[in-house]
């Protein structure tokens, strides 16, 4: 599945190969470089059918008389639809063009790209989501399906959030509840006047905290939870029928590398179930994943070896096999000297590439690779002082 973008916004010029029902695509760059823009037309392209529906269901007004970009700024947020030019603009999936005024007949309404937005804890300020309708209009519409979506959730749930028996792998329950969770127990409270969310901790889990006091981890992983129980059921159907992509923006949001490294876990459970995975990140620790997995897929399977799989990412053999033939890609999204965003392929992640967006890991590693450089070469005595 390939996205094409030219003249959006601050975005010059990018391309991205998201690769086939298996496979992992990583957007690095800076802030404000469109990694946001380019998921979201991502969705857009691929369920707009499904978006115009919600639209439709919750009574928002996406189309106005003389304005051909309302619906970009509705989808979007007010004010970014401004960044198409009629003239210039071109954004095309698997070589389908955009249209501002498409016939969708015939399209379906099912939802295909499933979109975690990042700022999950925004979605949930006061302990629990907010209905679609409720949001003002320039909020992005990826925000506002999701709320809706763990709004859903919740009130068709059941009390205890986490952990849920017989939900997920044990493995990864386990890595979870270890680096995020620490034995305490996520309830929904109904009772109170107002539902909310409470984590349940000390003895006998009789300490309750209110979601506000939560860490800011804590609180931005809960909606992505929620987001995975539905992608990962525990039932003998291996994934949702209908979701071909999975869209994750900032896992690492409040995470320790530890908790981070259980989300890639996470990760590499719904690519073994199918899903394409796409992820826009500023964690170092997800290009680990993706450098380790692009030399596993590379070298381990041709030697019929999965013994690096299993020492690498501490899973088993089976679990190793399904993810033999996935596919990793890293794309980096920069400024030019024109400042205007273009893309870069820095899939191999070489740390003695001729490029030096490469070799520094989308810059990631670029200002701690000159500090080190700096200080060995001083030829420092630490002795006594280490």
């Amino acid at each position: 599945m390939k996205l094409s973008i030219k003249n959006f916004a601050q975005i010059e010029s990018i391309d991205i190969d998201f690769g086939k029902p298996g496979d992992l695509t990583i957007l690095v760059g800076q802030q404000a470089t469109g990694k946001s823009l380019a998921l979201q037309w991502l969705k857009l392209m691929s369920d707009r059918a499904q978006i115009r529906e919600d639209w439709g269901r919750y009574g928002t007004n996406w189309r106005v008389l003389g304005d051909p970009l309302r619906e970009l700024d509705v989808f979007f947020g007010e004010g970014v639809g401004s960044g198409y030019d009629t003239k210039k603009t071109s954004v095309t999936l698997d070589k389908r063009a955009f249209s501002l005024t498409p016939k969708t007949n015939g399209d379906s309404a099912k939802e295909s790209v499933y979109f975690i937005p990042a700022q999950r804890a925004l979605l949930m300020a006061d302990g629990w989501p907010r209905p679609f309708s409720s949001y003002p209009a320039g909020t992005p519409y990826v925000a506002r399906a999701q709320s809706e979506r763990l709004l859903q959730w919740l009130n068709n749930g059941q009390e205890t959030i986490f952990p849920i028996p017989r939900k997920f792998p044990t493995p990864l329950r386990d890595r979870l509840n270890d680096t995020i969770f620490h034995g305490a127990q996520v309830d929904a409270d109904r009772q109170s006047a107002q539902s909310r969310l409470l984590l349940k901790t000390g003895k006998n889990r009789s300490t309750q905290i209110p979601y506000m006091a939560w860490t800011a981890g804590q609180r931005e992983f809960v909606p992505l939870l929620m987001a995975l129980y539905r992608l990962l059921p525990s039932s003998a159907m291996t994934k949702d029928p209908d979701i071909h992509t999975v869209v994750i923006e900032e896992p690492e949001l409040g995470l320790h590398p530890k908790a981070v490294f259980a989300l890639g876990h996470a990760m590499l459970h719904l690519m073994a179930r199918g899903y394409r995975v796409a992820v826009s990140t500023h964690s170092p620790l997800m290009l680990d994943f993706a450098w380790t997995l692009r030399r596993l897929t590379s070298v381990a399977p041709k030697q019929k070896n999965l013994k690096p799989w299993r020492d690498a990412l501490e899973i088993s053999s089976d679990f190793a096999e399904k993810l033999s033939n996935t596919t990793v890609r890293t794309y980096y999204l920069g400024y030019n000297p024109k400042n205007r965003v273009i893309g870069e392929d820095i899939s191999w992640l070489r740390t003695n590439s001729d490029s030096h967006v490469e070799a520094a890991w989308g810059l990631m590693q670029e200002d701690a690779s000159r500090m080190a450089d700096i200080v060995s070469q001083m030829n420092l005595n630490f002795k006594g002082i280490m």
